[in-house]
């Protein structure tokens, strides 16, 4: 009881990136103009800048309760895309734009010592995607909120239950990409079912080279499982120290980084430890609210129900074959070498064609469904009818450019890609509207 009763305050929270487009459907670098128009227009609509000029990012206010992080985000979002439009902009959902797009680095200190460390062209990769993250709140007593790192070893059911969270986030990686696929075309080519997996991870695991963090992995690809706290710590550790090394390497001074004292500033994985003391989950494509909001539920319960029963997560070969089967407190997974090098590289570039990855994707949905509060049934419909249907939105996107005369090999016009992208975002608000009912209908209240 005293386990449930001190992690019941775990909070949740969201955010969103989207490319800016203009009412012809092509890519602008219009950011910062946005973000003033919507200072002054919704002065409590806070729009942050991303790596590049083209990006906007919103963020929920973190609640202990699903319905007011979700709602929180669904309003802001409303409200970016009611000052966009009043001002001839589009908000696009999908997580890389189809057509050709000449983009910028935002104007900030910390993405232009990225492009001297990574080099200019693989800094612009991270302007091509956009991304969905999720964040829980790690179990209390396991992180510092002064020094914004985990605490010195420590021996309890919360710093186990943080470490198998954190397992567990990167077993679930290849399910929740593949759900939330939205990125075939990039720069008027297809690249893969999630090409922004590709571009911001990059690396030999994926087969890909040109990604941001092709010759950085421990910066930015998906990590390996932790045993202990120990090893969480040194590989945080770690990570700042590769940072200072391609500082030293490029004639910088590593003590005039961003907040160069905060560990956590140095790692850009899918999964992560956040300076917020939160678990991260930061690999998903942006896409339709429907679909975040279905996932940022989901999501929800399965760590909330891993902090209370204090579940063991388990890597086996129980796992491979029945992955996220539960025996007695044990959830078994597959060990990271098959997560990191064969699944998440079918789940990129081929998604449900893939019969493992269908599997992989099934079966984590029946096993986090059992943990959701059946009022949340319907929120979570749009997740069921894609492994149902074997269809995401980037099947959706292919389906759309091959009745529009083109397919994976051909290199897409300007303005075919245009077309495509304003259908993409034709029916956001509506959706947007929708949603929203279906998280009040959950909790059986009226919209405000």
């Amino acid at each position: 009881m005293a386990a449930r009763k001190s992690l019941k305050r775990s909070m949740s929270g969201e955010e969103m990136e989207f490319f800016i487009l203009n009412n012809k459907g092509y890519m602008v670098n219009d950011a910062a103009k946005l973000r003033s128009i919507a200072r002054k227009k919704h002065p409590s609509l806070q729009l942050f800048p991303e790596a590049g000029k083209n990006m906007v990012e919103i963020s929920s206010f973190p609640s202990v309760n699903v319905l007011h992080t979700l709602v929180d985000l669904i309003e802001k979002l409303k409200a970016l895309i009611e000052v966009a439009d009043s001002n001839e902009y589009l908000i696009y959902p999908n997580a890389t734009y189809p057509g050709l797009a000449k983009t910028e680095l935002t104007n900030q200190r910390k993405f232009e010592l990225q492009s001297i460390l990574f080099g200019n062209d693989r800094a612009l990769q991270a302007t091509l995607v956009a991304g969905f993250h999720y964040h829980y709140t790690l179990p209390r007593g396991v992180f510092d909120h002064k020094l914004k790192f985990i605490k010195p070893t420590i021996k309890s059911k919360f710093a186990q239950a943080m470490i198998d969270s954190y397992n567990l986030g990167i077993a679930l990686d290849p399910a929740i990409t593949t759900l939330m696929q939205s990125s075939p075309f990039v720069q008027g080519k297809f690249l893969a079912k999630d090409s922004r997996m590709l571009i911001y991870r990059g690396g030999k695991k994926l087969n890909y080279f040109l990604g941001k963090y092709s010759q950085h992995q421990a910066l930015g690809a998906l990590p390996p499982y932790k045993q202990t706290l120990s090893d969480l710590q040194f590989s945080l550790k770690k990570r700042q120290s590769i940072w200072k090394e391609m500082m030293i390497k490029t004639g910088l001074d590593p003590r005039s980084s961003i907040r160069k004292d905060n560990i956590l500033e140095f790692t850009w994985n899918p999964v992560r430890i956040s300076r917020l003391g939160t678990l991260e989950l930061r690999g998903m494509d942006m896409n339709h609210p429907k679909r975040t909001m279905a996932m940022a539920s989901l999501l929800k319960f399965v760590f909330r129900q891993i902090y209370r029963d204090l579940y063991r997560v388990m890597p086996s070969d129980i796992g491979m074959k029945e992955p996220f089967k539960i025996e007695g407190n044990i959830i078994h997974i597959p060990p990271h070498t098959y997560v990191r090098n064969e699944l998440q590289k079918e789940a990129a570039y081929n998604g449900f064609e893939n019969k493992q990855v269908h599997n992989y994707t099934s079966r984590f949905f029946r096993f986090a469904k059992q943990f959701v509060d059946k009022n949340y049934y319907p929120v979570l419909r749009p997740l069921q009818q894609m492994i149902t249907n074997k269809q995401t939105v980037s099947d959706t996107i292919l389906k759309r450019i091959k009745k529009m005369g083109y397919g994976k090999r051909s290199k897409l016009p300007n303005e075919v890609a245009a077309e495509c992208a304003l259908k993409s975002c034709e029916r956001l608000l509506e959706e947007v509207d929708a949603t929203e009912k279906n998280l009040y209908r959950a909790y059986d209240m009226e919209m405000r």
